[in-house]
């Protein structure tokens, strides 16, 4: 959560499918700045953002260290997301936090108030080399991937009509020319996953404390996808495998006397073992020479055997 030590008692917070999303320190910029507009404290974080995955904004507030008692206010947390403005969450002392989860819509249609929520979506890269397509996406992408949450302290006058922010669309996957991404590691930009029915929203006309000329603090939230992350520095990247050391051969000079004679003894019956096989083979052939049949005598026999006398009487009666 980011942590605001120029106002204690504040911590934002960006939830990614209910968990607290693990934050990330900028390690080429300090972990705050100045508005040089309104001189208040500016917080950036990095995040991971993963694919079709829900987010909402928390803003808590720790009513003993937030100081409630300088002037009468209530908290107001004024969302902006890839450079849209999508509305404000109001705290008042004991409300404890917000979760800001999505843009209120009213359709005409179904006279039904509906939340839809933000997810994070992988930017869809397409080849288009024409030039006024490069440069209008390059305008666009300056503020992609960024969530900016402005803290002013506001006085409520009177409860007023919601205004239905953004229209009933199931989802807004941004394409962009692959010329306008060049040098960029913005991976996802924000868009709207499931139409939710909810009550009307309690709206209310408030206008700034009179001492302030601005924001009191803002953080900001870059989302990016993990590799994107390992690719600007912001997590250290996946170490490549250490090559394997080299085998050095084996000496005798390296080893014990009970290695050199388990050595020799295994060589030796390595020895044992090819002279018994020798042997064996010799006595097999001999063998063989020995048991050699003369295959005509053989025939001879055979036909002699099978040949048998037939007499005949050459007398007559």
């Amino acid at each position: 959560m980011a942590v605001i030590d120029q106002v204690p008692g504040i911590e934002v917070t960006i939830q990614v499918d209910g968990e607290n999303a693990t934050e990330y320190v900028d390690p080429h910029a300090p972990d705050s700045d100045l508005d040089a507009n309104h001189e208040c404290p500016i917080i950036t974080k990095y995040i991971e953002s993963i694919d079709d995955t829900k987010f909402s904004v928390k803003v808590a507030i720790d009513d003993d260290a937030y100081a409630w008692d300088d002037i009468e206010h209530c908290l107001s947390s004024s969302i902006v997301i890839d450079g849209n403005y999508v509305g404000d969450g109001l705290i008042e002392m004991g409300q404890k936090e917000v979760i800001f989860k999505g843009n209120g819509i009213y359709s005409k249609q179904f006279q039904q108030w509906y939340r839809m929520e933000f997810k994070f979506s992988a930017i869809s890269i397409v080849e288009d080399r024409n030039a006024a397509r490069v440069k209008k996406d390059k305008e666009t992408m300056k503020n992609i991937g960024l969530i900016e949450i402005s803290l002013n302290r506001r006085v409520k006058e009177k409860q007023c009509k919601a205004i239905s922010i953004g229209s009933l669309i199931d989802s807004n996957i941004l394409e962009v020319a692959e010329k306008a991404l060049k040098g960029k590691a913005v991976s996802h930009s924000a868009s709207f996953c499931k139409v939710k029915a909810i009550q009307r929203p309690t709206a209310w006309r408030i206008h700034r404390v009179s001492v302030d000329n601005g924001p009191i603090a803002t953080v900001r939230f870059m989302y990016r996808s993990r590799e994107s992350l390992k690719q600007e520095l912001i997590i250290p990247r996946s170490p490549s495998p250490s090559p394997a050391a080299p085998t050095m051969p084996r000496s005798v000079d390296n080893m014990t006397g009970a290695e050199i004679w388990r050595l020799a003894q295994e060589r030796l019956d390595q020895i044992n073992w090819a002279e018994e096989v020798k042997s064996h083979n010799k006595s097999a052939m001999k063998r063989q020479v020995n048991e050699v049949v003369d295959v005509d005598e053989e025939a001879e026999k055979a036909r002699k055997a099978k040949r048998r006398a037939v007499n005949i009487d050459l007398t007559d009666d």
